[in-house]
């Protein structure tokens, strides 16, 4: 067994075989229990309504590998002999990786609530902005303050000296990021002010669409040509908003031309007729139908009348029925509607 005595970085074989041995038995032995248990819990999970197994399901999957890979390291480095620098130093590695890995724990578990708390009430858009909301600061929270253990841990500062430097250091930090802090700080102003939610139809400028998600720093709008809008919360919140969100209807108003030659009779009898076109849709309530305006070529009726849906493609719908209904009977009173036209006189 002389081959087990070569030493090899100052430790002999047998040594390192050790911590071989034992860093592979670690690793295996985690991977497999970390299987099972997503499988169990997997196949339970089908079968309860209980949240506890789903929640403990959750934490479960975001065991990462480098964790494992590293806890393994860890203890097989106990069969070595290492100076004390570079035990210090896989120590706080060690830390560190311990640190991330709960704050992915306490990550999967706020997914999962807010996961939970959407499926709960798909349509409710306000309840779906409110959890991403708490989806999103809560992961910031924890985070911060895996940073803050981590940091003071790894450093060996104190907290209220690690707090000044951080304050310092902040105020450089802030200076450079200005632009990136003011959309974080305009997102919290997004959801907790809610001005708009996602699902909301939002016009913003000449651009119109429906939001499709709110982040920590841009806001992306889907547009009914199918493209996609990014927009900085910054700049959404100093912009005026237009949100269809809670419109109940829509008020449309038509102005028609018709010939001056047209016969008095006809033209008392447009503003009935006008209405009795309206009436005959559905989801539209007819408000008033009247000769509003002299033109220069052209006795103008202005018509106004309400679709009761805030739904555009019934909007469209409606609207180009009427239109089609108006030219037609127009056409069978033999009623023009003018354009401007230009007569040239030639005199020889």
């Amino acid at each position: 067994m002389q081959l087990l005595s070569i030493v090899f970085w100052e430790n002999p074989l047998s040594d390192w075989f050790k911590a071989l041995g034992t860093f592979l038995g670690i690793y295996l032995f985690i991977r497999v229990i970390k299987s099972i248990t997503v499988n169990r819990l997997q196949k339970i999970a089908q079968h309860t309504k209980s949240n506890l197994d789903n929640i403990i399901l959750k934490i479960v999957e975001q065991t990462r590998d480098f964790l494992i890979i590293l806890t393994g390291i860890y203890a097989g480095s106990h069969f070595l002999n290492i100076s004390d620098p570079i035990r210090s130093i896989f120590n706080k590695v060690f830390f560190v990786v311990i640190a991330m890995q709960i704050g992915y724990w306490l990550g999967g578990f706020i997914n999962h609530l807010v996961s939970y708390r959407e499926g709960k009430d798909p349509d409710d858009k306000e309840e779906q902005t409110a959890m991403h909301a708490f989806g999103l600061f809560g992961k910031i929270m924890i985070w911060a303050i895996v940073a803050l253990v981590t940091i003071q841990n790894v450093s060996g500062m104190k907290m209220d000296a690690l707090i000044t430097s951080l304050g310092v250091g902040g105020i450089a930090a802030g200076l450079a990021l200005q632009n990136i802090l003011k959309d974080i700080f305009a997102s919290l102003s997004i959801f907790l002010d809610k001005p708009f939610l996602v699902g909301d139809y939002i016009v913003v400028g000449d651009t119109g669409g429906t939001v499709e998600n709110i982040g920590l720093k841009s806001t992306r709008v889907r547009t009914l040509q199918g493209e996609e809008v990014v927009f900085s919360n910054s700049d959404l919140l100093e912009s005026r908003v237009h949100n269809y969100r809670s419109m109940q209807r829509r008020l449309v108003v038509v102005n028609i031309g018709v010939s001056p030659n047209t016969p008095y009779p006809t033209l008392q009898s447009l503003p009935a007729l006008f209405e009795e076109i309206i009436k005959k849709q559905n989801d539209v309530t007819f408000d008033r139908a009247n000769l509003s305006d002299l033109g220069n070529y052209t006795l103008n009726f202005e018509i106004i009348y309400h679709i009761e849906s805030a739904d555009f493609d019934l909007f469209v719908q409606r609207r180009e029925a009427i239109y089609l209904e108006i030219i037609q009977r127009l056409q069978e009173k033999n009623v023009v509607m003018p354009y401007p036209t230009q007569t040239v006189l030639l005199q020889q």
